[in-house]
């Protein structure tokens, strides 16, 4: 692999585990603040005004930022019978399609996502709890959908270059 592409990639995988981490900090917290609420009810306190809303659009992001990741890591199941029954050649070109249809995937998600935040921008939606503008959020998952096309445009470019000496 020449250094340029190794270069994208490293930089990649950082941003992508930087993500990722934040990612978990956002889940702890959240697993923390519904703990609390659940006390706070079980006390016969008031609960806390708005979690519902703030969990359902962190769980959105949390998701979402560990896509990019798991795809330059090479996380996804794969299922080699494809290559038992029809052998090796037949393998690699459907480790080929796979990546490809990966790519198109997060391509179009990410495209369809982007669309659905300048809807959500335009249209001014907030969430029913706090008032909360939901576009933010949205870019968000949007952003993190971008950077797994990013990862998985490597990925595929990897797979592609590494079968191409499995043959």
């Amino acid at each position: 692999m020449n250094d340029n592409v190794e270069h994208r990639r490293n930089h990649l995988t950082i941003w992508a585990e930087r993500l990722a981490f934040a990612a978990l900090i956002a889940l702890l917290i959240i697993a923390a603040l519904t703990m609390l609420d659940a006390i706070l009810r079980w006390l016969g306190v008031v609960r806390i005004y708005g979690l519902h809303d703030l969990r359902e659009f962190v769980f959105a992001v949390v998701v979402a930022s560990c896509f990019p990741i798991g795809l330059l890591r090479g996380s996804a199941i794969t299922v080699r019978l494809f290559t038992l029954l029809a052998g090796k050649k037949a393998g690699v070109s459907a480790d080929r399609f796979a990546a490809l249809l990966t790519l198109i995937f997060f391509a179009t998600a990410t495209l369809g996502l982007a669309l659905l935040s300048v809807d959500f921008m335009q249209a001014g939606r907030t969430t029913s709890t706090l008032g909360w503008n939901l576009a933010p959020w949205i870019w968000a998952v949007t952003s993190a959908f971008a950077l797994a096309t990013c990862a998985q445009v490597i990925y595929a470019r990897e797979t592609w270059r590494k079968n191409e000496t499995a043959l």
